[in-house]
């Protein structure tokens, strides 16, 4: 069993995903992780490019089945006691990946957490826009 599984959903990403994947093996030290490309039928060339790499498990799919859809694809295949659901457009800063591994392993009443966000001049950002209507918006009615 892998320590983490890592699941990148494609769909004609096949730059932002390329970069994403180059962070992920040049920052992730001191953990046996794997990497797993779901493409929802991308027709930029991502599939010859990632069929090839021997880094990750490639998985491309016929159709676009949607982002949600896709990483349960990923998940079907993971083998790893932790999972990180990793956008396409991150790029990893330090070891990321084994600072979120090693709280999940030491606080076992945690079932998810989440990283800090930063752009990429380094400033925090957030995941959200707080200004703008959402699901909290939509339960407060």
């Amino acid at each position: 069993m892998k320590d983490v599984s890592v699941i990148i959903v494609n769909y004609n990403t096949k730059g932002l995903v390329s970069d994403c994947l180059d962070s992920v093996f040049s920052k992730t030290q001191g953990l046996d992780f794997e990497a797993i490309v779901v493409d929802n039928a991308s027709t930029d060339g991502s599939r010859d490019l990632f069929q090839s790499d021997g880094r990750i498990n490639y998985v491309y799919n016929d159709t676009n089945l949607g982002f949600g859809r896709a990483n349960n694809r990923g998940l079907e295949l993971a083998s790893g006691r932790n999972v990180l659901f990793l956008n396409s457009d991150t790029l990893i800063r330090g070891n990321a990946i084994k600072t979120l591994s090693d709280y999940l392993d030491s606080h076992p009443e945690a079932g998810a957490c989440g990283a800090n966000l930063f752009t990429r001049e380094g400033r925090p950002n957030q995941s959200y826009m707080p200004f703008r209507p959402g699901i909290r918006a939509e339960l407060m009615r």
